[in-house]
């Protein structure tokens, strides 16, 4: 699915050809006082990041949600227009790797859907408060798998090439290290996976989603009782994620509509 892409995100040209290119763009946030701030917020909260992997979205407490991401939006919100063309934060918080915690693994996977297809893309952008490697737990992408699997997804919809997992990881995945003040900035759209913090500090990452001003937000829920396994969208607002259950049906909210969960596709043509 390539048609009715828009790849202007950037306020820099040459990011786009290259961010349509590979799904990713990595940033230099040259700013020390933004990181500061940001792991000084982190300090504050971190009792609540103790198990092995967490992340902000995940916690049940909407308060605390609802706090991180007002306070991680505002300390972003000159970076992020400094280097994106109309761009709104949704779901800022913290993803954690605690040291020494193998649970910590992502499998490769893609993000839930909060857009509809078409158009300007939703962005995930990873800021990591510590520099990241391989041993630490650093993001790792197949670049260009962005381009094809854009179809709508919930929480619960399998990762379309599931069988092909092993082949993936040997010969496409690339680990995207990072210096200290280096964020990464990914489709949201593309496979991406992290392996287990094995040092002996954690991994701390400051996160937020992107979405174009001009499309609305949309929760999509998984219908598995149904055969063939339909999603049930939702319009909400941009806080619905501060407070939702990720997997969850929507409570007093009427779908937008329904449609057929898309079947994994039989072959990938762009890598």
């Amino acid at each position: 699915m390539k048609e009715n892409i828009n790849w202007d995100i950037f306020c820099d040209e040459q990011s786009n050809v290259r961010f349509a290119e590979k799904g990713y763009q990595i940033l230099n946030i040259d700013s020390s006082e933004i990181l500061k701030e940001i792991f000084d917020l982190y300090q504050t909260v971190s009792s609540k990041y103790r198990s092995g992997f967490s992340a902000t979205i995940l916690i049940l407490d909407p308060q605390h949600r609802k706090s991180i991401h007002e306070k991680i939006s505002k300390i972003l919100e000159r970076v992020i227009k400094h280097y994106f063309k109309s761009y709104r934060q949704i779901c800022c918080g913290f993803a954690v790797k605690n040291s020494k915690a193998r649970e910590g693994e992502m499998p490769l996977h893609q993000d839930i859907s909060m857009i509809q297809p078409g158009g300007r893309p939703a962005l995930g952008f990873w800021l990591p408060l510590v520099p990241t490697c391989k041993v630490n737990g650093n993001l790792q992408v197949v670049p260009k798998s962005h381009l094809d699997y854009r179809h709508e997804r919930a929480a619960g919809t399998p990762f379309p090439l599931l069988a092909r997992e092993k082949e993936l990881r040997t010969h496409y995945l690339k680990p995207l290290p990072t210096k200290y003040g280096q964020a990464i900035v990914f489709d949201q759209n593309i496979f991406h996976a992290s392996p287990p913090n094995m040092s002996g500090t954690d991994r701390v990452v400051a996160v937020s989603v992107l979405l174009p001003e001009e499309k609305p937000t949309f929760y999509y829920f998984r219908k598995e009782e149904t055969v063939p396994v339909e999603l049930e969208a939702y319009r909400v607002n941009d806080d619905f994620y501060l407070s939702c259950q990720l997997g969850l049906r929507p409570k007093d909210i009427l779908p937008d509509h329904s449609l057929p969960e898309a079947p994994p596709p039989a072959s990938f043509s762009s890598f």
